[in-house]
């Protein structure tokens, strides 16, 4: 089964459906994350970043601009489609409650923590899925800063090489009115600079670039420039979801994978209880 990101928004209803897949012993869950598919990313920023032999630090940044403008000039133009039952707007706002009660356990529900989940879950669930990819799993969270519609923290990781030596991520993301879409993670070491750049995936045919900047033995620096592939990442991602559902390929964006995002969800909810009066 193709479930778009975000599997959903709390760890216990993840849970669920972890235990109903397994329940059920031969349907599986596919989580649509189109990024992760990407030539540009498995392959070239993949391989880069494998050769930094200590990461010193790293960047995850998502200003993606009004997706509105993307899309109405782009020539693939949606179509809203009204064929849903009158009462649809009301089950999925019930549905959407448990999911923050569970989000936000003995908690108040506010509008900003409403906001708050659904944004992570939206436009943050690109970047925070992609980062433990390349990262893994956080140590812990430092610190966010919540100030709709930008968010951003801090999280703090370890090399898992050498002597394991300590490094920090920042993350920001936030949605404005200007019209750029920089969408974009970087990993740095000591004389190695890797950097994927993601364009907008409602224009079709923009490549997603790597940039590698680097001391060589000279002294020197030089950067590369690399586009892995320009297949779309949408095409990517669903030719690997015939592989994994048709010839039984192991299911990289699976469910159990999807938990850790929303395990990290809840790590910013409590840094954020925890910096507030």
């Amino acid at each position: 089964m193709f479930v778009e990101k975000p599997l959903s928004l709390s760890i216990p209803s993840v849970e669920r459906i972890i235990a109903a897949e397994k329940k059920a012993n031969g349907p599986r869950v596919f989580v649509g994350h189109m990024r992760r598919y990407a030539a540009s990313f498995t392959k070239t920023f993949k391989r880069e970043v494998e050769s930094i032999p200590r990461i010193l630090y790293a960047r995850s940044r998502d200003f993606s601009g009004p997706n509105a403008h993307f899309v109405n000039s782009s020539g693939t133009f949606q179509v809203k489609n009204k064929d849903f039952p009158a009462d649809a707007g009301k089950v999925r706002d019930e549905k959407l409650d448990v999911l923050y009660r569970e989000a936000f356990p003995n908690q108040d529900i506010t509008p900003e923590k409403m906001k708050y989940c659904r944004f992570l879950g939206g436009l943050g669930s690109h970047d925070i899925s992609l980062m433990r990819e390349v990262l893994g799993f956080p140590d812990s969270v430092g610190g966010v800063s919540v100030n709709p519609p930008f968010y951003s923290a801090i999280l703090n990781y370890r090399n898992t090489s050498g002597e394991k030596e300590a490094f920090s991520v920042t993350y920001e993301s936030g949605i404005d009115a200007v019209p750029d879409f920089d969408a974009h993670f970087a990993v740095y070491g000591e004389k190695k600079r890797v950097l994927i750049q993601y364009d907008s995936p409602y224009v079709k045919g923009l490549p997603i670039r790597v940039v590698v900047q680097e001391l060589n033995d000279a002294g020197e620096i030089q950067k590369r420039e690399i586009i892995g592939s320009y297949e779309d990442a949408y095409t990517a991602e669903f030719l690997e979801l015939h592989e994994c559902l048709v010839n039984g390929k192991e299911i990289k964006t699976s469910a159990e994978d999807a938990l850790n995002d929303v395990r990290i969800y809840d790590l910013f909810y409590s840094a954020w209880n925890a910096s507030r009066p």
